[in-house]
């Protein structure tokens, strides 16, 4: 069982599969935090200074550091959180692919923008936008998916001249640190991208003391509310960005065809990373001509789903990565067999 720990000011990551220890991180307190965030903000005049080609640069190389890194990143992020070793490869590889064309769409968004503007009904007087940091970025990661998540905000972030201060969820919290020995190595600004382990109480007084510009979090909507609840009570007016938890369906028509093989994917939808994701499949909606063949093809699929230690190459289906989440997947089963007796037409096909 894979678990997060506050003991005496370290947070402990136990594996959901062997119970043993994976790893004792200290929580900093609020005058440690505070020193980082003063360093955050005296270096990040600096990384404005620097050209967009140089903030390129700096961001291809951090990638390589995660190319040269992927296998012990890949497995770390299997340890914390239970996903099979593969797709915590996948990760890895998918977010050096989703940075790659991040930073391939730099220069073009961050190019000053020409406005026209009307004037006297017939003159017009050139106006110019331009793309200026915000300052300090406080970046709030979840476990789920800890590198593709917190990538989104750290590379756009420096690239735009911010400094970045990344804080992952506590049953993830050591998988921020690669984020700032890939960009030291780089070459960044000392201080320009820091990993941040602490409480979320030091973090909702953080935010409440307005010691950043800006702060973007993505995890569930509880989390969401209580971040805003915090940048409202902000000593200081800042932005904010949060991406929620979502409530997602697939719906499925009688011209995917009668051998109905898109069952696979909506599978995947549903059950890649144990179904832990924002955008998982949550319902099916099958329209009835191809209803039938679509439930078929999807017991088979989960039929081959392999459960076991999320190491092995073999496993596709590691545990849940927290209690609270095996909680529900219970009480969604035994809601099933509750429906099933009681309900004409109501089957469980795979599962039991």
């Amino acid at each position: 069982f894979t678990k997060s720990e506050k003991m005496a000011n370290i947070a402990k990551v136990v594996s959901r599969f062997t119970g043993e220890l994976v790893s004792a991180t200290p929580l900093l307190g609020r005058g440690e935090v505070h020193s980082m965030f003063q360093l955050s903000r005296s270096v990040q005049p600096a990384v404005a200074s620097l050209t967009l080609a140089d903030r390129i640069t700096i961001c291809n190389d951090a990638l390589s550091y995660f190319r040269d890194e992927k296998e012990a990143i890949a497995r770390s992020v299997t340890q914390h959180v239970s996903k099979p070793i593969q797709q915590s490869l996948n990760e890895v590889d998918g977010m050096i692919e989703r940075m790659e064309g991040l930073i391939g769409l730099a220069e073009r968004a961050l190019s000053p923008e020409v406005v026209l503007c009307e004037e006297g009904g017939a003159l017009f007087r050139q106006k110019e936008i331009r793309k200026e940091p915000k300052g300090v970025v406080l970046c709030l990661a979840p476990w789920n998916y800890p590198l593709l998540t917190a990538s989104n905000t750290v590379f756009a972030a420096f690239l735009a001249g911010n400094s970045v201060v990344l804080k992952s969820s506590p049953i993830s919290l050591p998988l921020a640190f690669p984020f700032q020995a890939a960009f030291e190595k780089a070459g960044a600004p000392h201080g320009a991208v820091q990993a941040l382990a602490t409480s979320h109480e030091v973090i909702d007084s953080v935010i409440r003391n307005g010691w950043m510009d800006h702060v973007h979090f993505t995890g569930s909507n509880v989390g969401g509310k209580s971040v805003l609840q915090s940048v409202a009570a902000s000593s200081k007016w800042m932005g904010i960005g949060t991406e929620l938890g979502g409530n997602d369906a697939a719906i499925v028509l009688s011209d995917v065809g009668a051998d109905c093989t898109v069952a696979s994917s909506v599978v995947d939808g549903g059950m890649y990373n144990g179904g832990q994701s924002c955008c998982a499949v949550e319902r099916v909606f099958v329209e009835e001509a191809v209803h039938d063949r679509f439930v078929e093809n999807a017991a088979a699929v989960v039929s081959q789903y392999v459960m076991g230690d999320p190491l092995s190459v073999s496993t596709t289906m590691g545990p849940l990565a927290t209690e609270k989440q095996v909680n529900v997947v219970q009480r969604q089963v035994e809601t099933s067999e509750t429906l099933e007796i009681d309900n004409d037409g109501l089957k469980i096909v795979i599962g039991r």
